[in-house]
Protein backbone atom coordinates (compact mmCIF):
# COMPACT_ATOMS: atom_id res chain seq x y z
CA UNK A 1 0.00 0.00 0.00
CA UNK A 2 1.09 3.34 -1.10
CA UNK A 3 2.15 6.06 1.97
CA UNK A 4 0.19 9.07 1.78
CA UNK A 5 2.05 12.72 1.35
CA UNK A 6 0.79 15.58 1.01
CA UNK A 7 2.18 18.67 -0.72
CA UNK A 8 2.12 22.53 -0.39
CA UNK A 9 2.83 24.75 -3.29
CA UNK A 10 3.25 28.78 -2.92
CA UNK A 11 1.79 29.88 -5.76
CA UNK A 12 4.42 31.98 -7.88
CA UNK A 13 6.95 30.28 -6.07
CA UNK A 14 9.53 27.75 -7.28
CA UNK A 15 8.11 23.99 -6.10
CA UNK A 16 11.15 22.64 -4.97
CA UNK A 17 10.89 18.75 -3.52
CA UNK A 18 13.84 16.57 -2.37
CA UNK A 19 12.33 12.84 -0.90
CA UNK A 20 14.54 9.90 -0.34
CA UNK A 21 12.85 6.40 -0.84
CA UNK A 22 12.93 4.00 2.25
CA UNK A 23 12.49 0.62 2.45
CA UNK A 24 10.19 -0.95 5.40
CA UNK A 25 13.43 -1.34 7.43
CA UNK A 26 14.09 2.36 7.08
CA UNK A 27 17.30 2.14 4.55
CA UNK A 28 16.97 4.15 1.27
CA UNK A 29 15.32 2.24 -1.65
CA UNK A 30 18.22 1.61 -4.66
CA UNK A 31 16.44 3.11 -7.62
CA UNK A 32 19.20 2.41 -10.03
CA UNK A 33 17.58 1.68 -13.14
CA UNK A 34 14.21 3.00 -12.12
CA UNK A 35 11.66 5.31 -13.62
CA UNK A 36 10.00 7.56 -11.23
CA UNK A 37 6.37 8.92 -12.30
CA UNK A 38 4.22 11.86 -10.46
CA UNK A 39 0.57 12.94 -11.67
CA UNK A 40 -1.40 14.98 -10.30
CA UNK A 41 -4.89 15.77 -11.20
CA UNK A 42 -7.66 17.95 -10.26
CA UNK A 43 -9.76 14.68 -8.90
CA UNK A 44 -9.77 11.08 -9.37
CA UNK A 45 -11.89 11.08 -12.34
CA UNK A 46 -9.97 13.96 -14.10
CA UNK A 47 -8.65 13.14 -17.84
CA UNK A 48 -6.54 16.03 -17.35
CA UNK A 49 -2.97 16.23 -15.58
CA UNK A 50 -2.06 19.44 -13.97
CA UNK A 51 1.33 18.44 -13.42
CA UNK A 52 3.45 15.72 -14.64
CA UNK A 53 6.64 14.79 -13.79
CA UNK A 54 9.04 12.34 -14.64
CA UNK A 55 12.31 10.97 -14.98
CA UNK A 56 11.88 9.78 -18.76
CA UNK A 57 11.48 13.69 -19.40
CA UNK A 58 13.81 14.80 -17.27
CA UNK A 59 11.43 16.80 -14.97
CA UNK A 60 12.43 14.37 -11.79
CA UNK A 61 16.27 13.66 -11.67
CA UNK A 62 17.33 10.27 -9.44
CA UNK A 63 20.53 9.69 -7.44
CA UNK A 64 19.32 5.93 -7.16
CA UNK A 65 21.98 4.27 -4.50
CA UNK A 66 20.58 7.10 -2.06
CA UNK A 67 16.53 6.55 -3.26
CA UNK A 68 17.22 10.14 -3.79
CA UNK A 69 14.87 12.15 -6.26
CA UNK A 70 13.98 15.66 -7.15
CA UNK A 71 11.94 18.42 -9.15
CA UNK A 72 11.35 22.01 -9.80
CA UNK A 73 8.80 23.22 -10.85
CA UNK A 74 9.25 27.17 -11.75
CA UNK A 75 7.95 29.86 -10.03
CA UNK A 76 5.99 30.61 -13.73
CA UNK A 77 4.77 27.59 -13.94
CA UNK A 78 3.38 28.20 -10.33
CA UNK A 79 1.83 31.25 -11.07
CA UNK A 80 -0.53 29.69 -13.50
CA UNK A 81 -1.76 27.51 -10.97
CA UNK A 82 -5.08 28.14 -9.26
CA UNK A 83 -7.05 26.54 -6.52
CA UNK A 84 -10.43 24.51 -6.73
CA UNK A 85 -13.50 26.78 -6.82
CA UNK A 86 -15.72 24.60 -4.94
CA UNK A 87 -13.65 24.16 -1.86
CA UNK A 88 -13.18 26.12 0.93
CA UNK A 89 -9.47 26.90 2.26
CA UNK A 90 -7.57 24.45 4.42
CA UNK A 91 -4.85 25.77 7.05
CA UNK A 92 -4.25 28.64 4.32
CA UNK A 93 -4.90 27.16 1.80
CA UNK A 94 -6.89 25.83 -1.61
CA UNK A 95 -7.01 22.34 -3.01
CA UNK A 96 -5.53 21.87 -5.77
CA UNK A 97 -5.44 18.24 -6.81
CA UNK A 98 -4.74 14.66 -5.67
CA UNK A 99 -1.69 13.07 -6.99
CA UNK A 100 0.05 9.62 -7.17
CA UNK A 101 4.17 8.44 -7.52
CA UNK A 102 4.58 5.75 -9.22
CA UNK A 103 8.35 3.70 -9.40
CA UNK A 104 8.80 1.52 -12.08
CA UNK A 105 11.29 -0.85 -11.56
CA UNK A 106 14.18 -2.00 -14.27
CA UNK A 107 11.85 -4.87 -14.88
CA UNK A 108 9.02 -3.13 -15.75
CA UNK A 109 6.66 -3.54 -12.85
CA UNK A 110 4.78 -0.83 -11.16
CA UNK A 111 4.75 0.14 -7.86
CA UNK A 112 2.41 3.18 -6.63
CA UNK A 113 5.00 4.10 -3.73
CA UNK A 114 3.30 8.03 -2.71
CA UNK A 115 -0.11 9.16 -3.08
CA UNK A 116 -1.77 12.24 -1.20
CA UNK A 117 -3.19 15.66 -2.00
CA UNK A 118 -1.76 18.89 -2.77
CA UNK A 119 -2.70 21.79 -1.62
CA UNK A 120 -1.56 25.60 -3.22
CA UNK A 121 -1.34 28.67 -0.85
CA UNK A 122 -2.76 31.31 -3.36
CA UNK A 123 -0.16 34.36 -3.66
CA UNK A 124 -1.45 38.01 -1.90
CA UNK A 125 0.35 39.61 -4.58
CA UNK A 126 1.07 39.68 -8.27
CA UNK A 127 4.27 37.27 -9.08
CA UNK A 128 7.42 39.27 -10.16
Amino acid sequence: MADRLDFLIDQGADWSVQLVLQNDDRTPLNLTGCHIYLKCRASQSSPTALIDLSTKAGTITLNGPLGQLNWTVPGASTALYSGQPYALPQFGAMPFGVYDLFVETPGGGLIKYLCGQILLALSETPPF
